[in-house]
C-alpha cells in the first residue's frame, strides 16, 4: 500500500465526526524526520485513537514497512506525494496506452510504447523547457528575459512582426 492510500484509506475506517482529529494526530507521524521519531508519533496516535479505531492502527502497523522508505525522502517530495495523483495519473496513462496495443513482439517495442506514451502526456513539449529554466520568485511573468539575458520585448533578428514592435 502507498503512502497516498495509506492516508486516504485511514478515514474511511472512523467515524466522519473524528476524520479531523484523526488527520491531525496522524500528520507527525508522517512528517517526522526519523523512523525512529515516526514510530514515537505512531505509539502516541495509537495510544489516543487506538481504542475506539483499532482498524486503523492494525492498518499502520501492516503498511508499517512499506511506509518507512517515504520517511527517507525530503519535505517537498513528501508533500507532492500526499498531496496529488500525479503518479497514479502517470501510471493510469501507461496502462491505457499498454492494454490498447495488446501484445508487443519484443521489448524494444514495449519500450517504444511506454517511451511515446511518456512523451504524449505533454504533447507541446513546452513541460520539460518550462521547468528547466527557473524563473525569479518562481513567476514566469516576473522574468521578461530570455536564458541568453535578452529582453522578451527586444527585437528579434530574422523574427516576426510582434517580437519587432511592428503592428
Amino acid at each position: 500500500m502507498t503512502t497516498e492510500h495509506l492516508l486516504t484509506e485511514t478515514p474511511s475506517l472512523a467515524g466522519r465526526q473524528h476524520w479531523d482529529g484523526i488527520a491531525r494526530a496522524l500528520r507527525p507521524v508522517y512528517t517526522a524526520p526519523t523512523e525512529a521519531s515516526a514510530k514515537e508519533r505512531f505509539a502516541e496516535f495509537a495510544d489516543a485513537w487506538g481504542g475506539r479505531y483499532p482498524a486503523i492502527v492494525r492498518l499502520w502497523d501492516k503498511a508499517w514497512p512499506e511506509f518507512v522508505p517515504f520517511l527517507t525522502f525530503d519535505a517537498e517530495i513528501r508533500t507532492v506525494v500526499c498531496s496529488t495523483n500525479a503518479i497514479e495519473s502517470v501510471n493510469a496513462r501507461l496502462r491505457r496506452a499498454v492494454r490498447a496495443r495488446g501484445h508487443f513482439p519484443n521489448e524494444a517495442a514495449a519500450l517504444k510504447c511506454v517511451h511515446l506514451a511518456m512523451m504524449s502526456l505533454d504533447p507541446t513539449g513546452q513541460g520539460r523547457h518550462r521547468f528547466a529554466i527557473p524563473t525569479p520568485h518562481g513567476c514566469a511573468s516576473a522574468c521578461r528575459t530570455s536564458t541568453l539575458g535578452q529582453s522578451a520585448s527586444a527585437p528579434v533578428e530574422g523574427g516576426d512582426a510582434r517580437a519587432e514592435g511592428r503592428p
